[in-house]
């Protein structure tokens, strides 16, 4: 016989207070003697032996009553021998350390209680089991086959992770667990939905115990943030728009929603959220100076704390460095000579090589000819490029469009032709408009190259359904536009959209990550004999990289960091870039299933284990053989708690 709760067996001390107060309650008498009482003597010694037997017969059942009853709460699984020779006597446990798991009622967490029973079930099992803790923290260390002893301190040991597997995930992950062993599944967390309807060869014989009551847990989270006005320049004021939604039934008032630039308060506004409701939020700060900048934005709420804020950073440049390249002067010359661009102009045939690699986009205005060295050296540039068609096209030039994923045009269109469409989330119209219009002024372009309508992320569109300007999706960033310059550059989109072109060249400056996701990224690095690292509470941490060549480094990462934060990071002692991660908002979005709902995923009902009483594992270890006694005890409590009441009412 076996017990799930073992710890509950130190309440038998308890079977020393009736004991006690029985003792206390005995009367000793005093002998009086006179005469003629020989008879009376008689009869009080008799009376006196028949109370002190019923005082023995119900202390009796007293402590027969309390003792099954403690035995009942520590729940006895009885298994007979050959059924534990017969038994596999390996067992996977997954405990769910997601961020989810910090639900509860205010005085316990579903966390809490999952790591308690499960500490009790490893305990309830023979000292020759063996077992895998898994987690949702990947870990090699994990598949080993553990003692009990071991297993007990890795419970202990777990902590919550902002990253989470998908319940297929999981599922693969116990598939792998259990193919060298049969072995027992026991899975202990508060099923929260993903969104799937379908888990994919989920273990058959696996025991499912959910640690809270189904529904949304009680919870504000900040979902997002994202830029109205992407920071390009000191002096600008950058708005900041968060979204924030109520998961709980009832109504949040007062909400505090802060920002944070640079470690100092910038802004601070408050909410109220109807239950369900999502609001959207600006925050406003100006920028002042040039260089890297970290922000949060954060709000106070438990318990679910992972979601209340969002790190972001950025970088003000000092100059954004531009290659043009074409036959003549034109109306680029003076669009690029602003102070926010450093700009360089060559000829098709004079062209500085090296420069090319240092520059964020590269402009070939309407060239007749492109050398082939040029045109190796824009490839491997890595720079944006945007390409502005000539009225003729020469071998040169075809074979330029080849090596840049540019698919030939088809013909050159003489006629004009009005441009009806426009993709309003480009980067190239960043705070072009005020508001998106139903019918914006868009140009009409009297001659162009007709390129191919499949195929193409239109930015500009003609009205027969044909790119006018058009992104290329590739390994490097590239603009075509169809025509020449002469019938585009006196519209008012002529100036934003190649500004913002040389804007956003090296990307609309993402302002964070998710934790976990993999990033492979190019940096320019001046000090070759430096490695790149990231600073993480102070300490180094070198990611996986390689050398491109002597100026170029990159780097991979996907777990490193694994929490939430701004992280610099450096080559030598020069700060390369600012890594923002939060953590993925997928625990903030989905509801904790229902029985009914697991049982549809899962194929099996989950045992119920209340935060108020993490004891209730009555039937966890029952498969196999095993059979759960408990129900016995309390049979045996109630029939001697009856026992001393018949007592107690008819013994003399």
């Amino acid at each position: 016989m076996q017990f799930l709760s073992p710890l509950v067996l130190w309440a038998l001390a308890a079977l020393s207070i009736p004991v006690i107060i029985h003792l206390f309650r005995f009367r000793r008498f005093k002998t009086f003697y006179f005469s003629q009482v020989k008879w009376l003597q008689a009869l009080t010694q008799e009376r006196k032996a028949t109370r002190q037997l019923k005082h023995i017969l119900i202390l009796s059942s007293r402590l027969l009553a309390l003792l099954f009853l403690i035995l009942a709460f520590a729940q006895p699984v009885f298994r007979s021998d050959k059924m534990a020779v017969e038994q596999s006597k390996h067992v996977a446990i997954f405990i769910d350390n997601s961020q989810s798991m910090m639900g509860g009622d205010g005085q316990q967490t579903a966390w809490s209680v999952a790591q308690e029973a499960a500490l009790n079930l490893i305990q309830s099992y023979p000292p020759d089991y063996r077992f895998r803790i898994l987690t949702h923290t990947e870990n090699p260390g994990e598949y080993n086959w553990r003692t009990r002893d071991e297993s007990v301190k890795a419970i202990q040991g777990v902590r919550l992770t902002y990253g989470s597997l998908t319940w297929n995930q999981v599922a693969e992950k116990l598939r792998y667990a259990t193919e060298s062993h049969p072995t027992e599944v026991v899975v202990f967390s508060d099923f929260q939905s993903d969104g799937a309807n379908v888990v994919d060869d989920w273990p058959v014989d696996a025991r499912l115990v959910q640690t809270s009551p189904s529904g949304m847990p009680d919870n504000i989270s900040l979902d997002t943030l994202y830029f109205s006005n992407p920071p390009t320049r000191p002096g600008q004021t950058l708005e900041i728009e968060v979204v924030l939604t109520n998961h709980g039934e009832s109504e949040v008032k007062d909400v505090h929603v802060q920002l944070e630039l640079n470690d100092s308060f910038r802004e601070g506004q408050r909410v109220d959220l109807a239950s369900g409701e999502t609001k959207r939020v600006t925050l406003s700060t100006l920028l002042r100076k040039k260089g890297f900048h970290t922000g949060r934005v954060r709000i106070d709420d438990f318990p679910l704390t992972f979601d209340d804020d969002l790190y972001f950073s950025f970088r003000l440049r000092d100059n954004i460095p531009v290659v043009l390249i074409q036959e003549s002067d034109g109306p680029l010359d003076k669009l690029y000579a602003d102070e926010v661009f450093d700009t360089k102009v060559f000829s098709p045939g004079n062209v500085a090589l090296s420069v090319l690699r240092e520059a964020d986009l590269i402009v070939l205005n309407a060239i007749n000819e492109i050398p082939q060295g040029l045109a190796n050296a824009i490839q491997s540039s890595g720079a944006s490029v945007f390409l502005v068609m000539p009225e003729k096209i020469s071998a040169s030039v075809g074979s330029f469009l080849s090596l840049m994923g540019i698919p030939e045009p088809t013909s050159f269109r003489e006629e004009a032709l009005p441009v009806t469409e426009i993709d309003w989330d480009d980067p190239l119209f960043y705070g072009v408009f005020a508001q998106r219009e139903e019918r914006p002024k868009l140009p009409e372009i009297k001659s162009s190259w007709q390129f191919p309508s499949v195929g193409l992320t239109s930015v500009l569109t003609f009205a027969d359904g044909r790119p006018f300007i058009f992104r290329v999706n590739a390994n490097q960033s590239v603009f075509v536009q169809a025509s020449t310059l002469k019938p585009f550059s006196t519209d008012p989109l002529f100036l934003p959209i190649y500004h913002n072109a040389a804007l956003y060249a090296k990307g609309s400056q993402q302002p964070y990550g998710i934790i976990g996701e993999e990033v492979i990224r190019r940096y320019a690095v001046v000090n070759e004999s430096k490695p790149l690292h990231i600073m993480i509470d102070g300490k180094e941490h070198l990611p996986s990289q390689r050398r491109i060549d002597n100026q170029t480094m990159q780097m991979r990462r996907q777990n490193t960091p694994n929490k939430p934060g701004n992280f610099p990071l450096m080559a030598g002692s020069d700060t390369v870039d600012i890594i923002s991660l939060n953590a993925d908002r997928q625990e903030s979005r989905y509801p904790r299933m229902s029985t009914s709902e697991i049982e549809d995923t899962f194929g099996a009902s989950p045992l119920q284990v209340d935060i108020k009483n993490q004891y209730q594992l009555s039937g966890i270890m029952t498969h196999d053989g095993g059979s759960s006694i408990w129900w016995w005890g309390m049979l045996l409590v109630a029939m001697f708690l009856i026992t001393e009441l018949v007592l107690i009412r008819f013994l003399p």
